[in-house]
């Protein structure tokens, strides 16, 4: 009897399942209303970027947005660089963001590093802050 050497059985791959897609989380401010500003959020931090970012192309899309930074408690370097290509792209259509109101942490910030002139601070209103209610 000849020696027969059996080879093992080819792999088959095991079908892949389509993992669900995640949805993009959506933004928590949408468009205001007509002449209304666009409320920027408490944060603008590298945790709210992203998101603050995507806000600031959709208020562009719809012409120069006036900003309302009255409740901006926090500014970082990333949140600043939002704000920067947001003043860019209202430079390339010929115009300067508009302010309705800033915050102190706002104006301080963007002070700190030279861009309250780009950013159109110098003439927007500033709020005045909130009494900590801590005596």
């Amino acid at each position: 009897m000849p020696d027969t050497v059996m080879s093992p059985a080819p792999r088959v791959p095991k079908p892949r399942q389509a993992k669900p897609r995640q949805a993009k989380p959506r933004h928590a401010v949408s468009r205001p209303a007509e002449n209304e500003p666009w409320a920027l959020p408490e944060s603008l931090t590298i945790r709210t970027a992203g998101d603050f970012a995507g806000l600031m192309r959709r208020a562009c899309a719809h012409g120069v947005p006036v900003l309302d930074g009255s409740a901006v408690a926090e500014v970082d370097t990333a949140g600043l660089q939002v704000l920067a290509a947001t003043a860019a792209m209202a430079r390339s259509a010929g115009n300067n963001l508009q302010w309705s109101a800033t915050s102190p942490a706002l104006l301080g910030v963007a002070a700190g590093f030279g861009l309250g002139d780009f950013l159109g601070l110098a003439a927007a209103p500033q709020s005045l802050p909130m009494a900590s209610g801590r005596g």
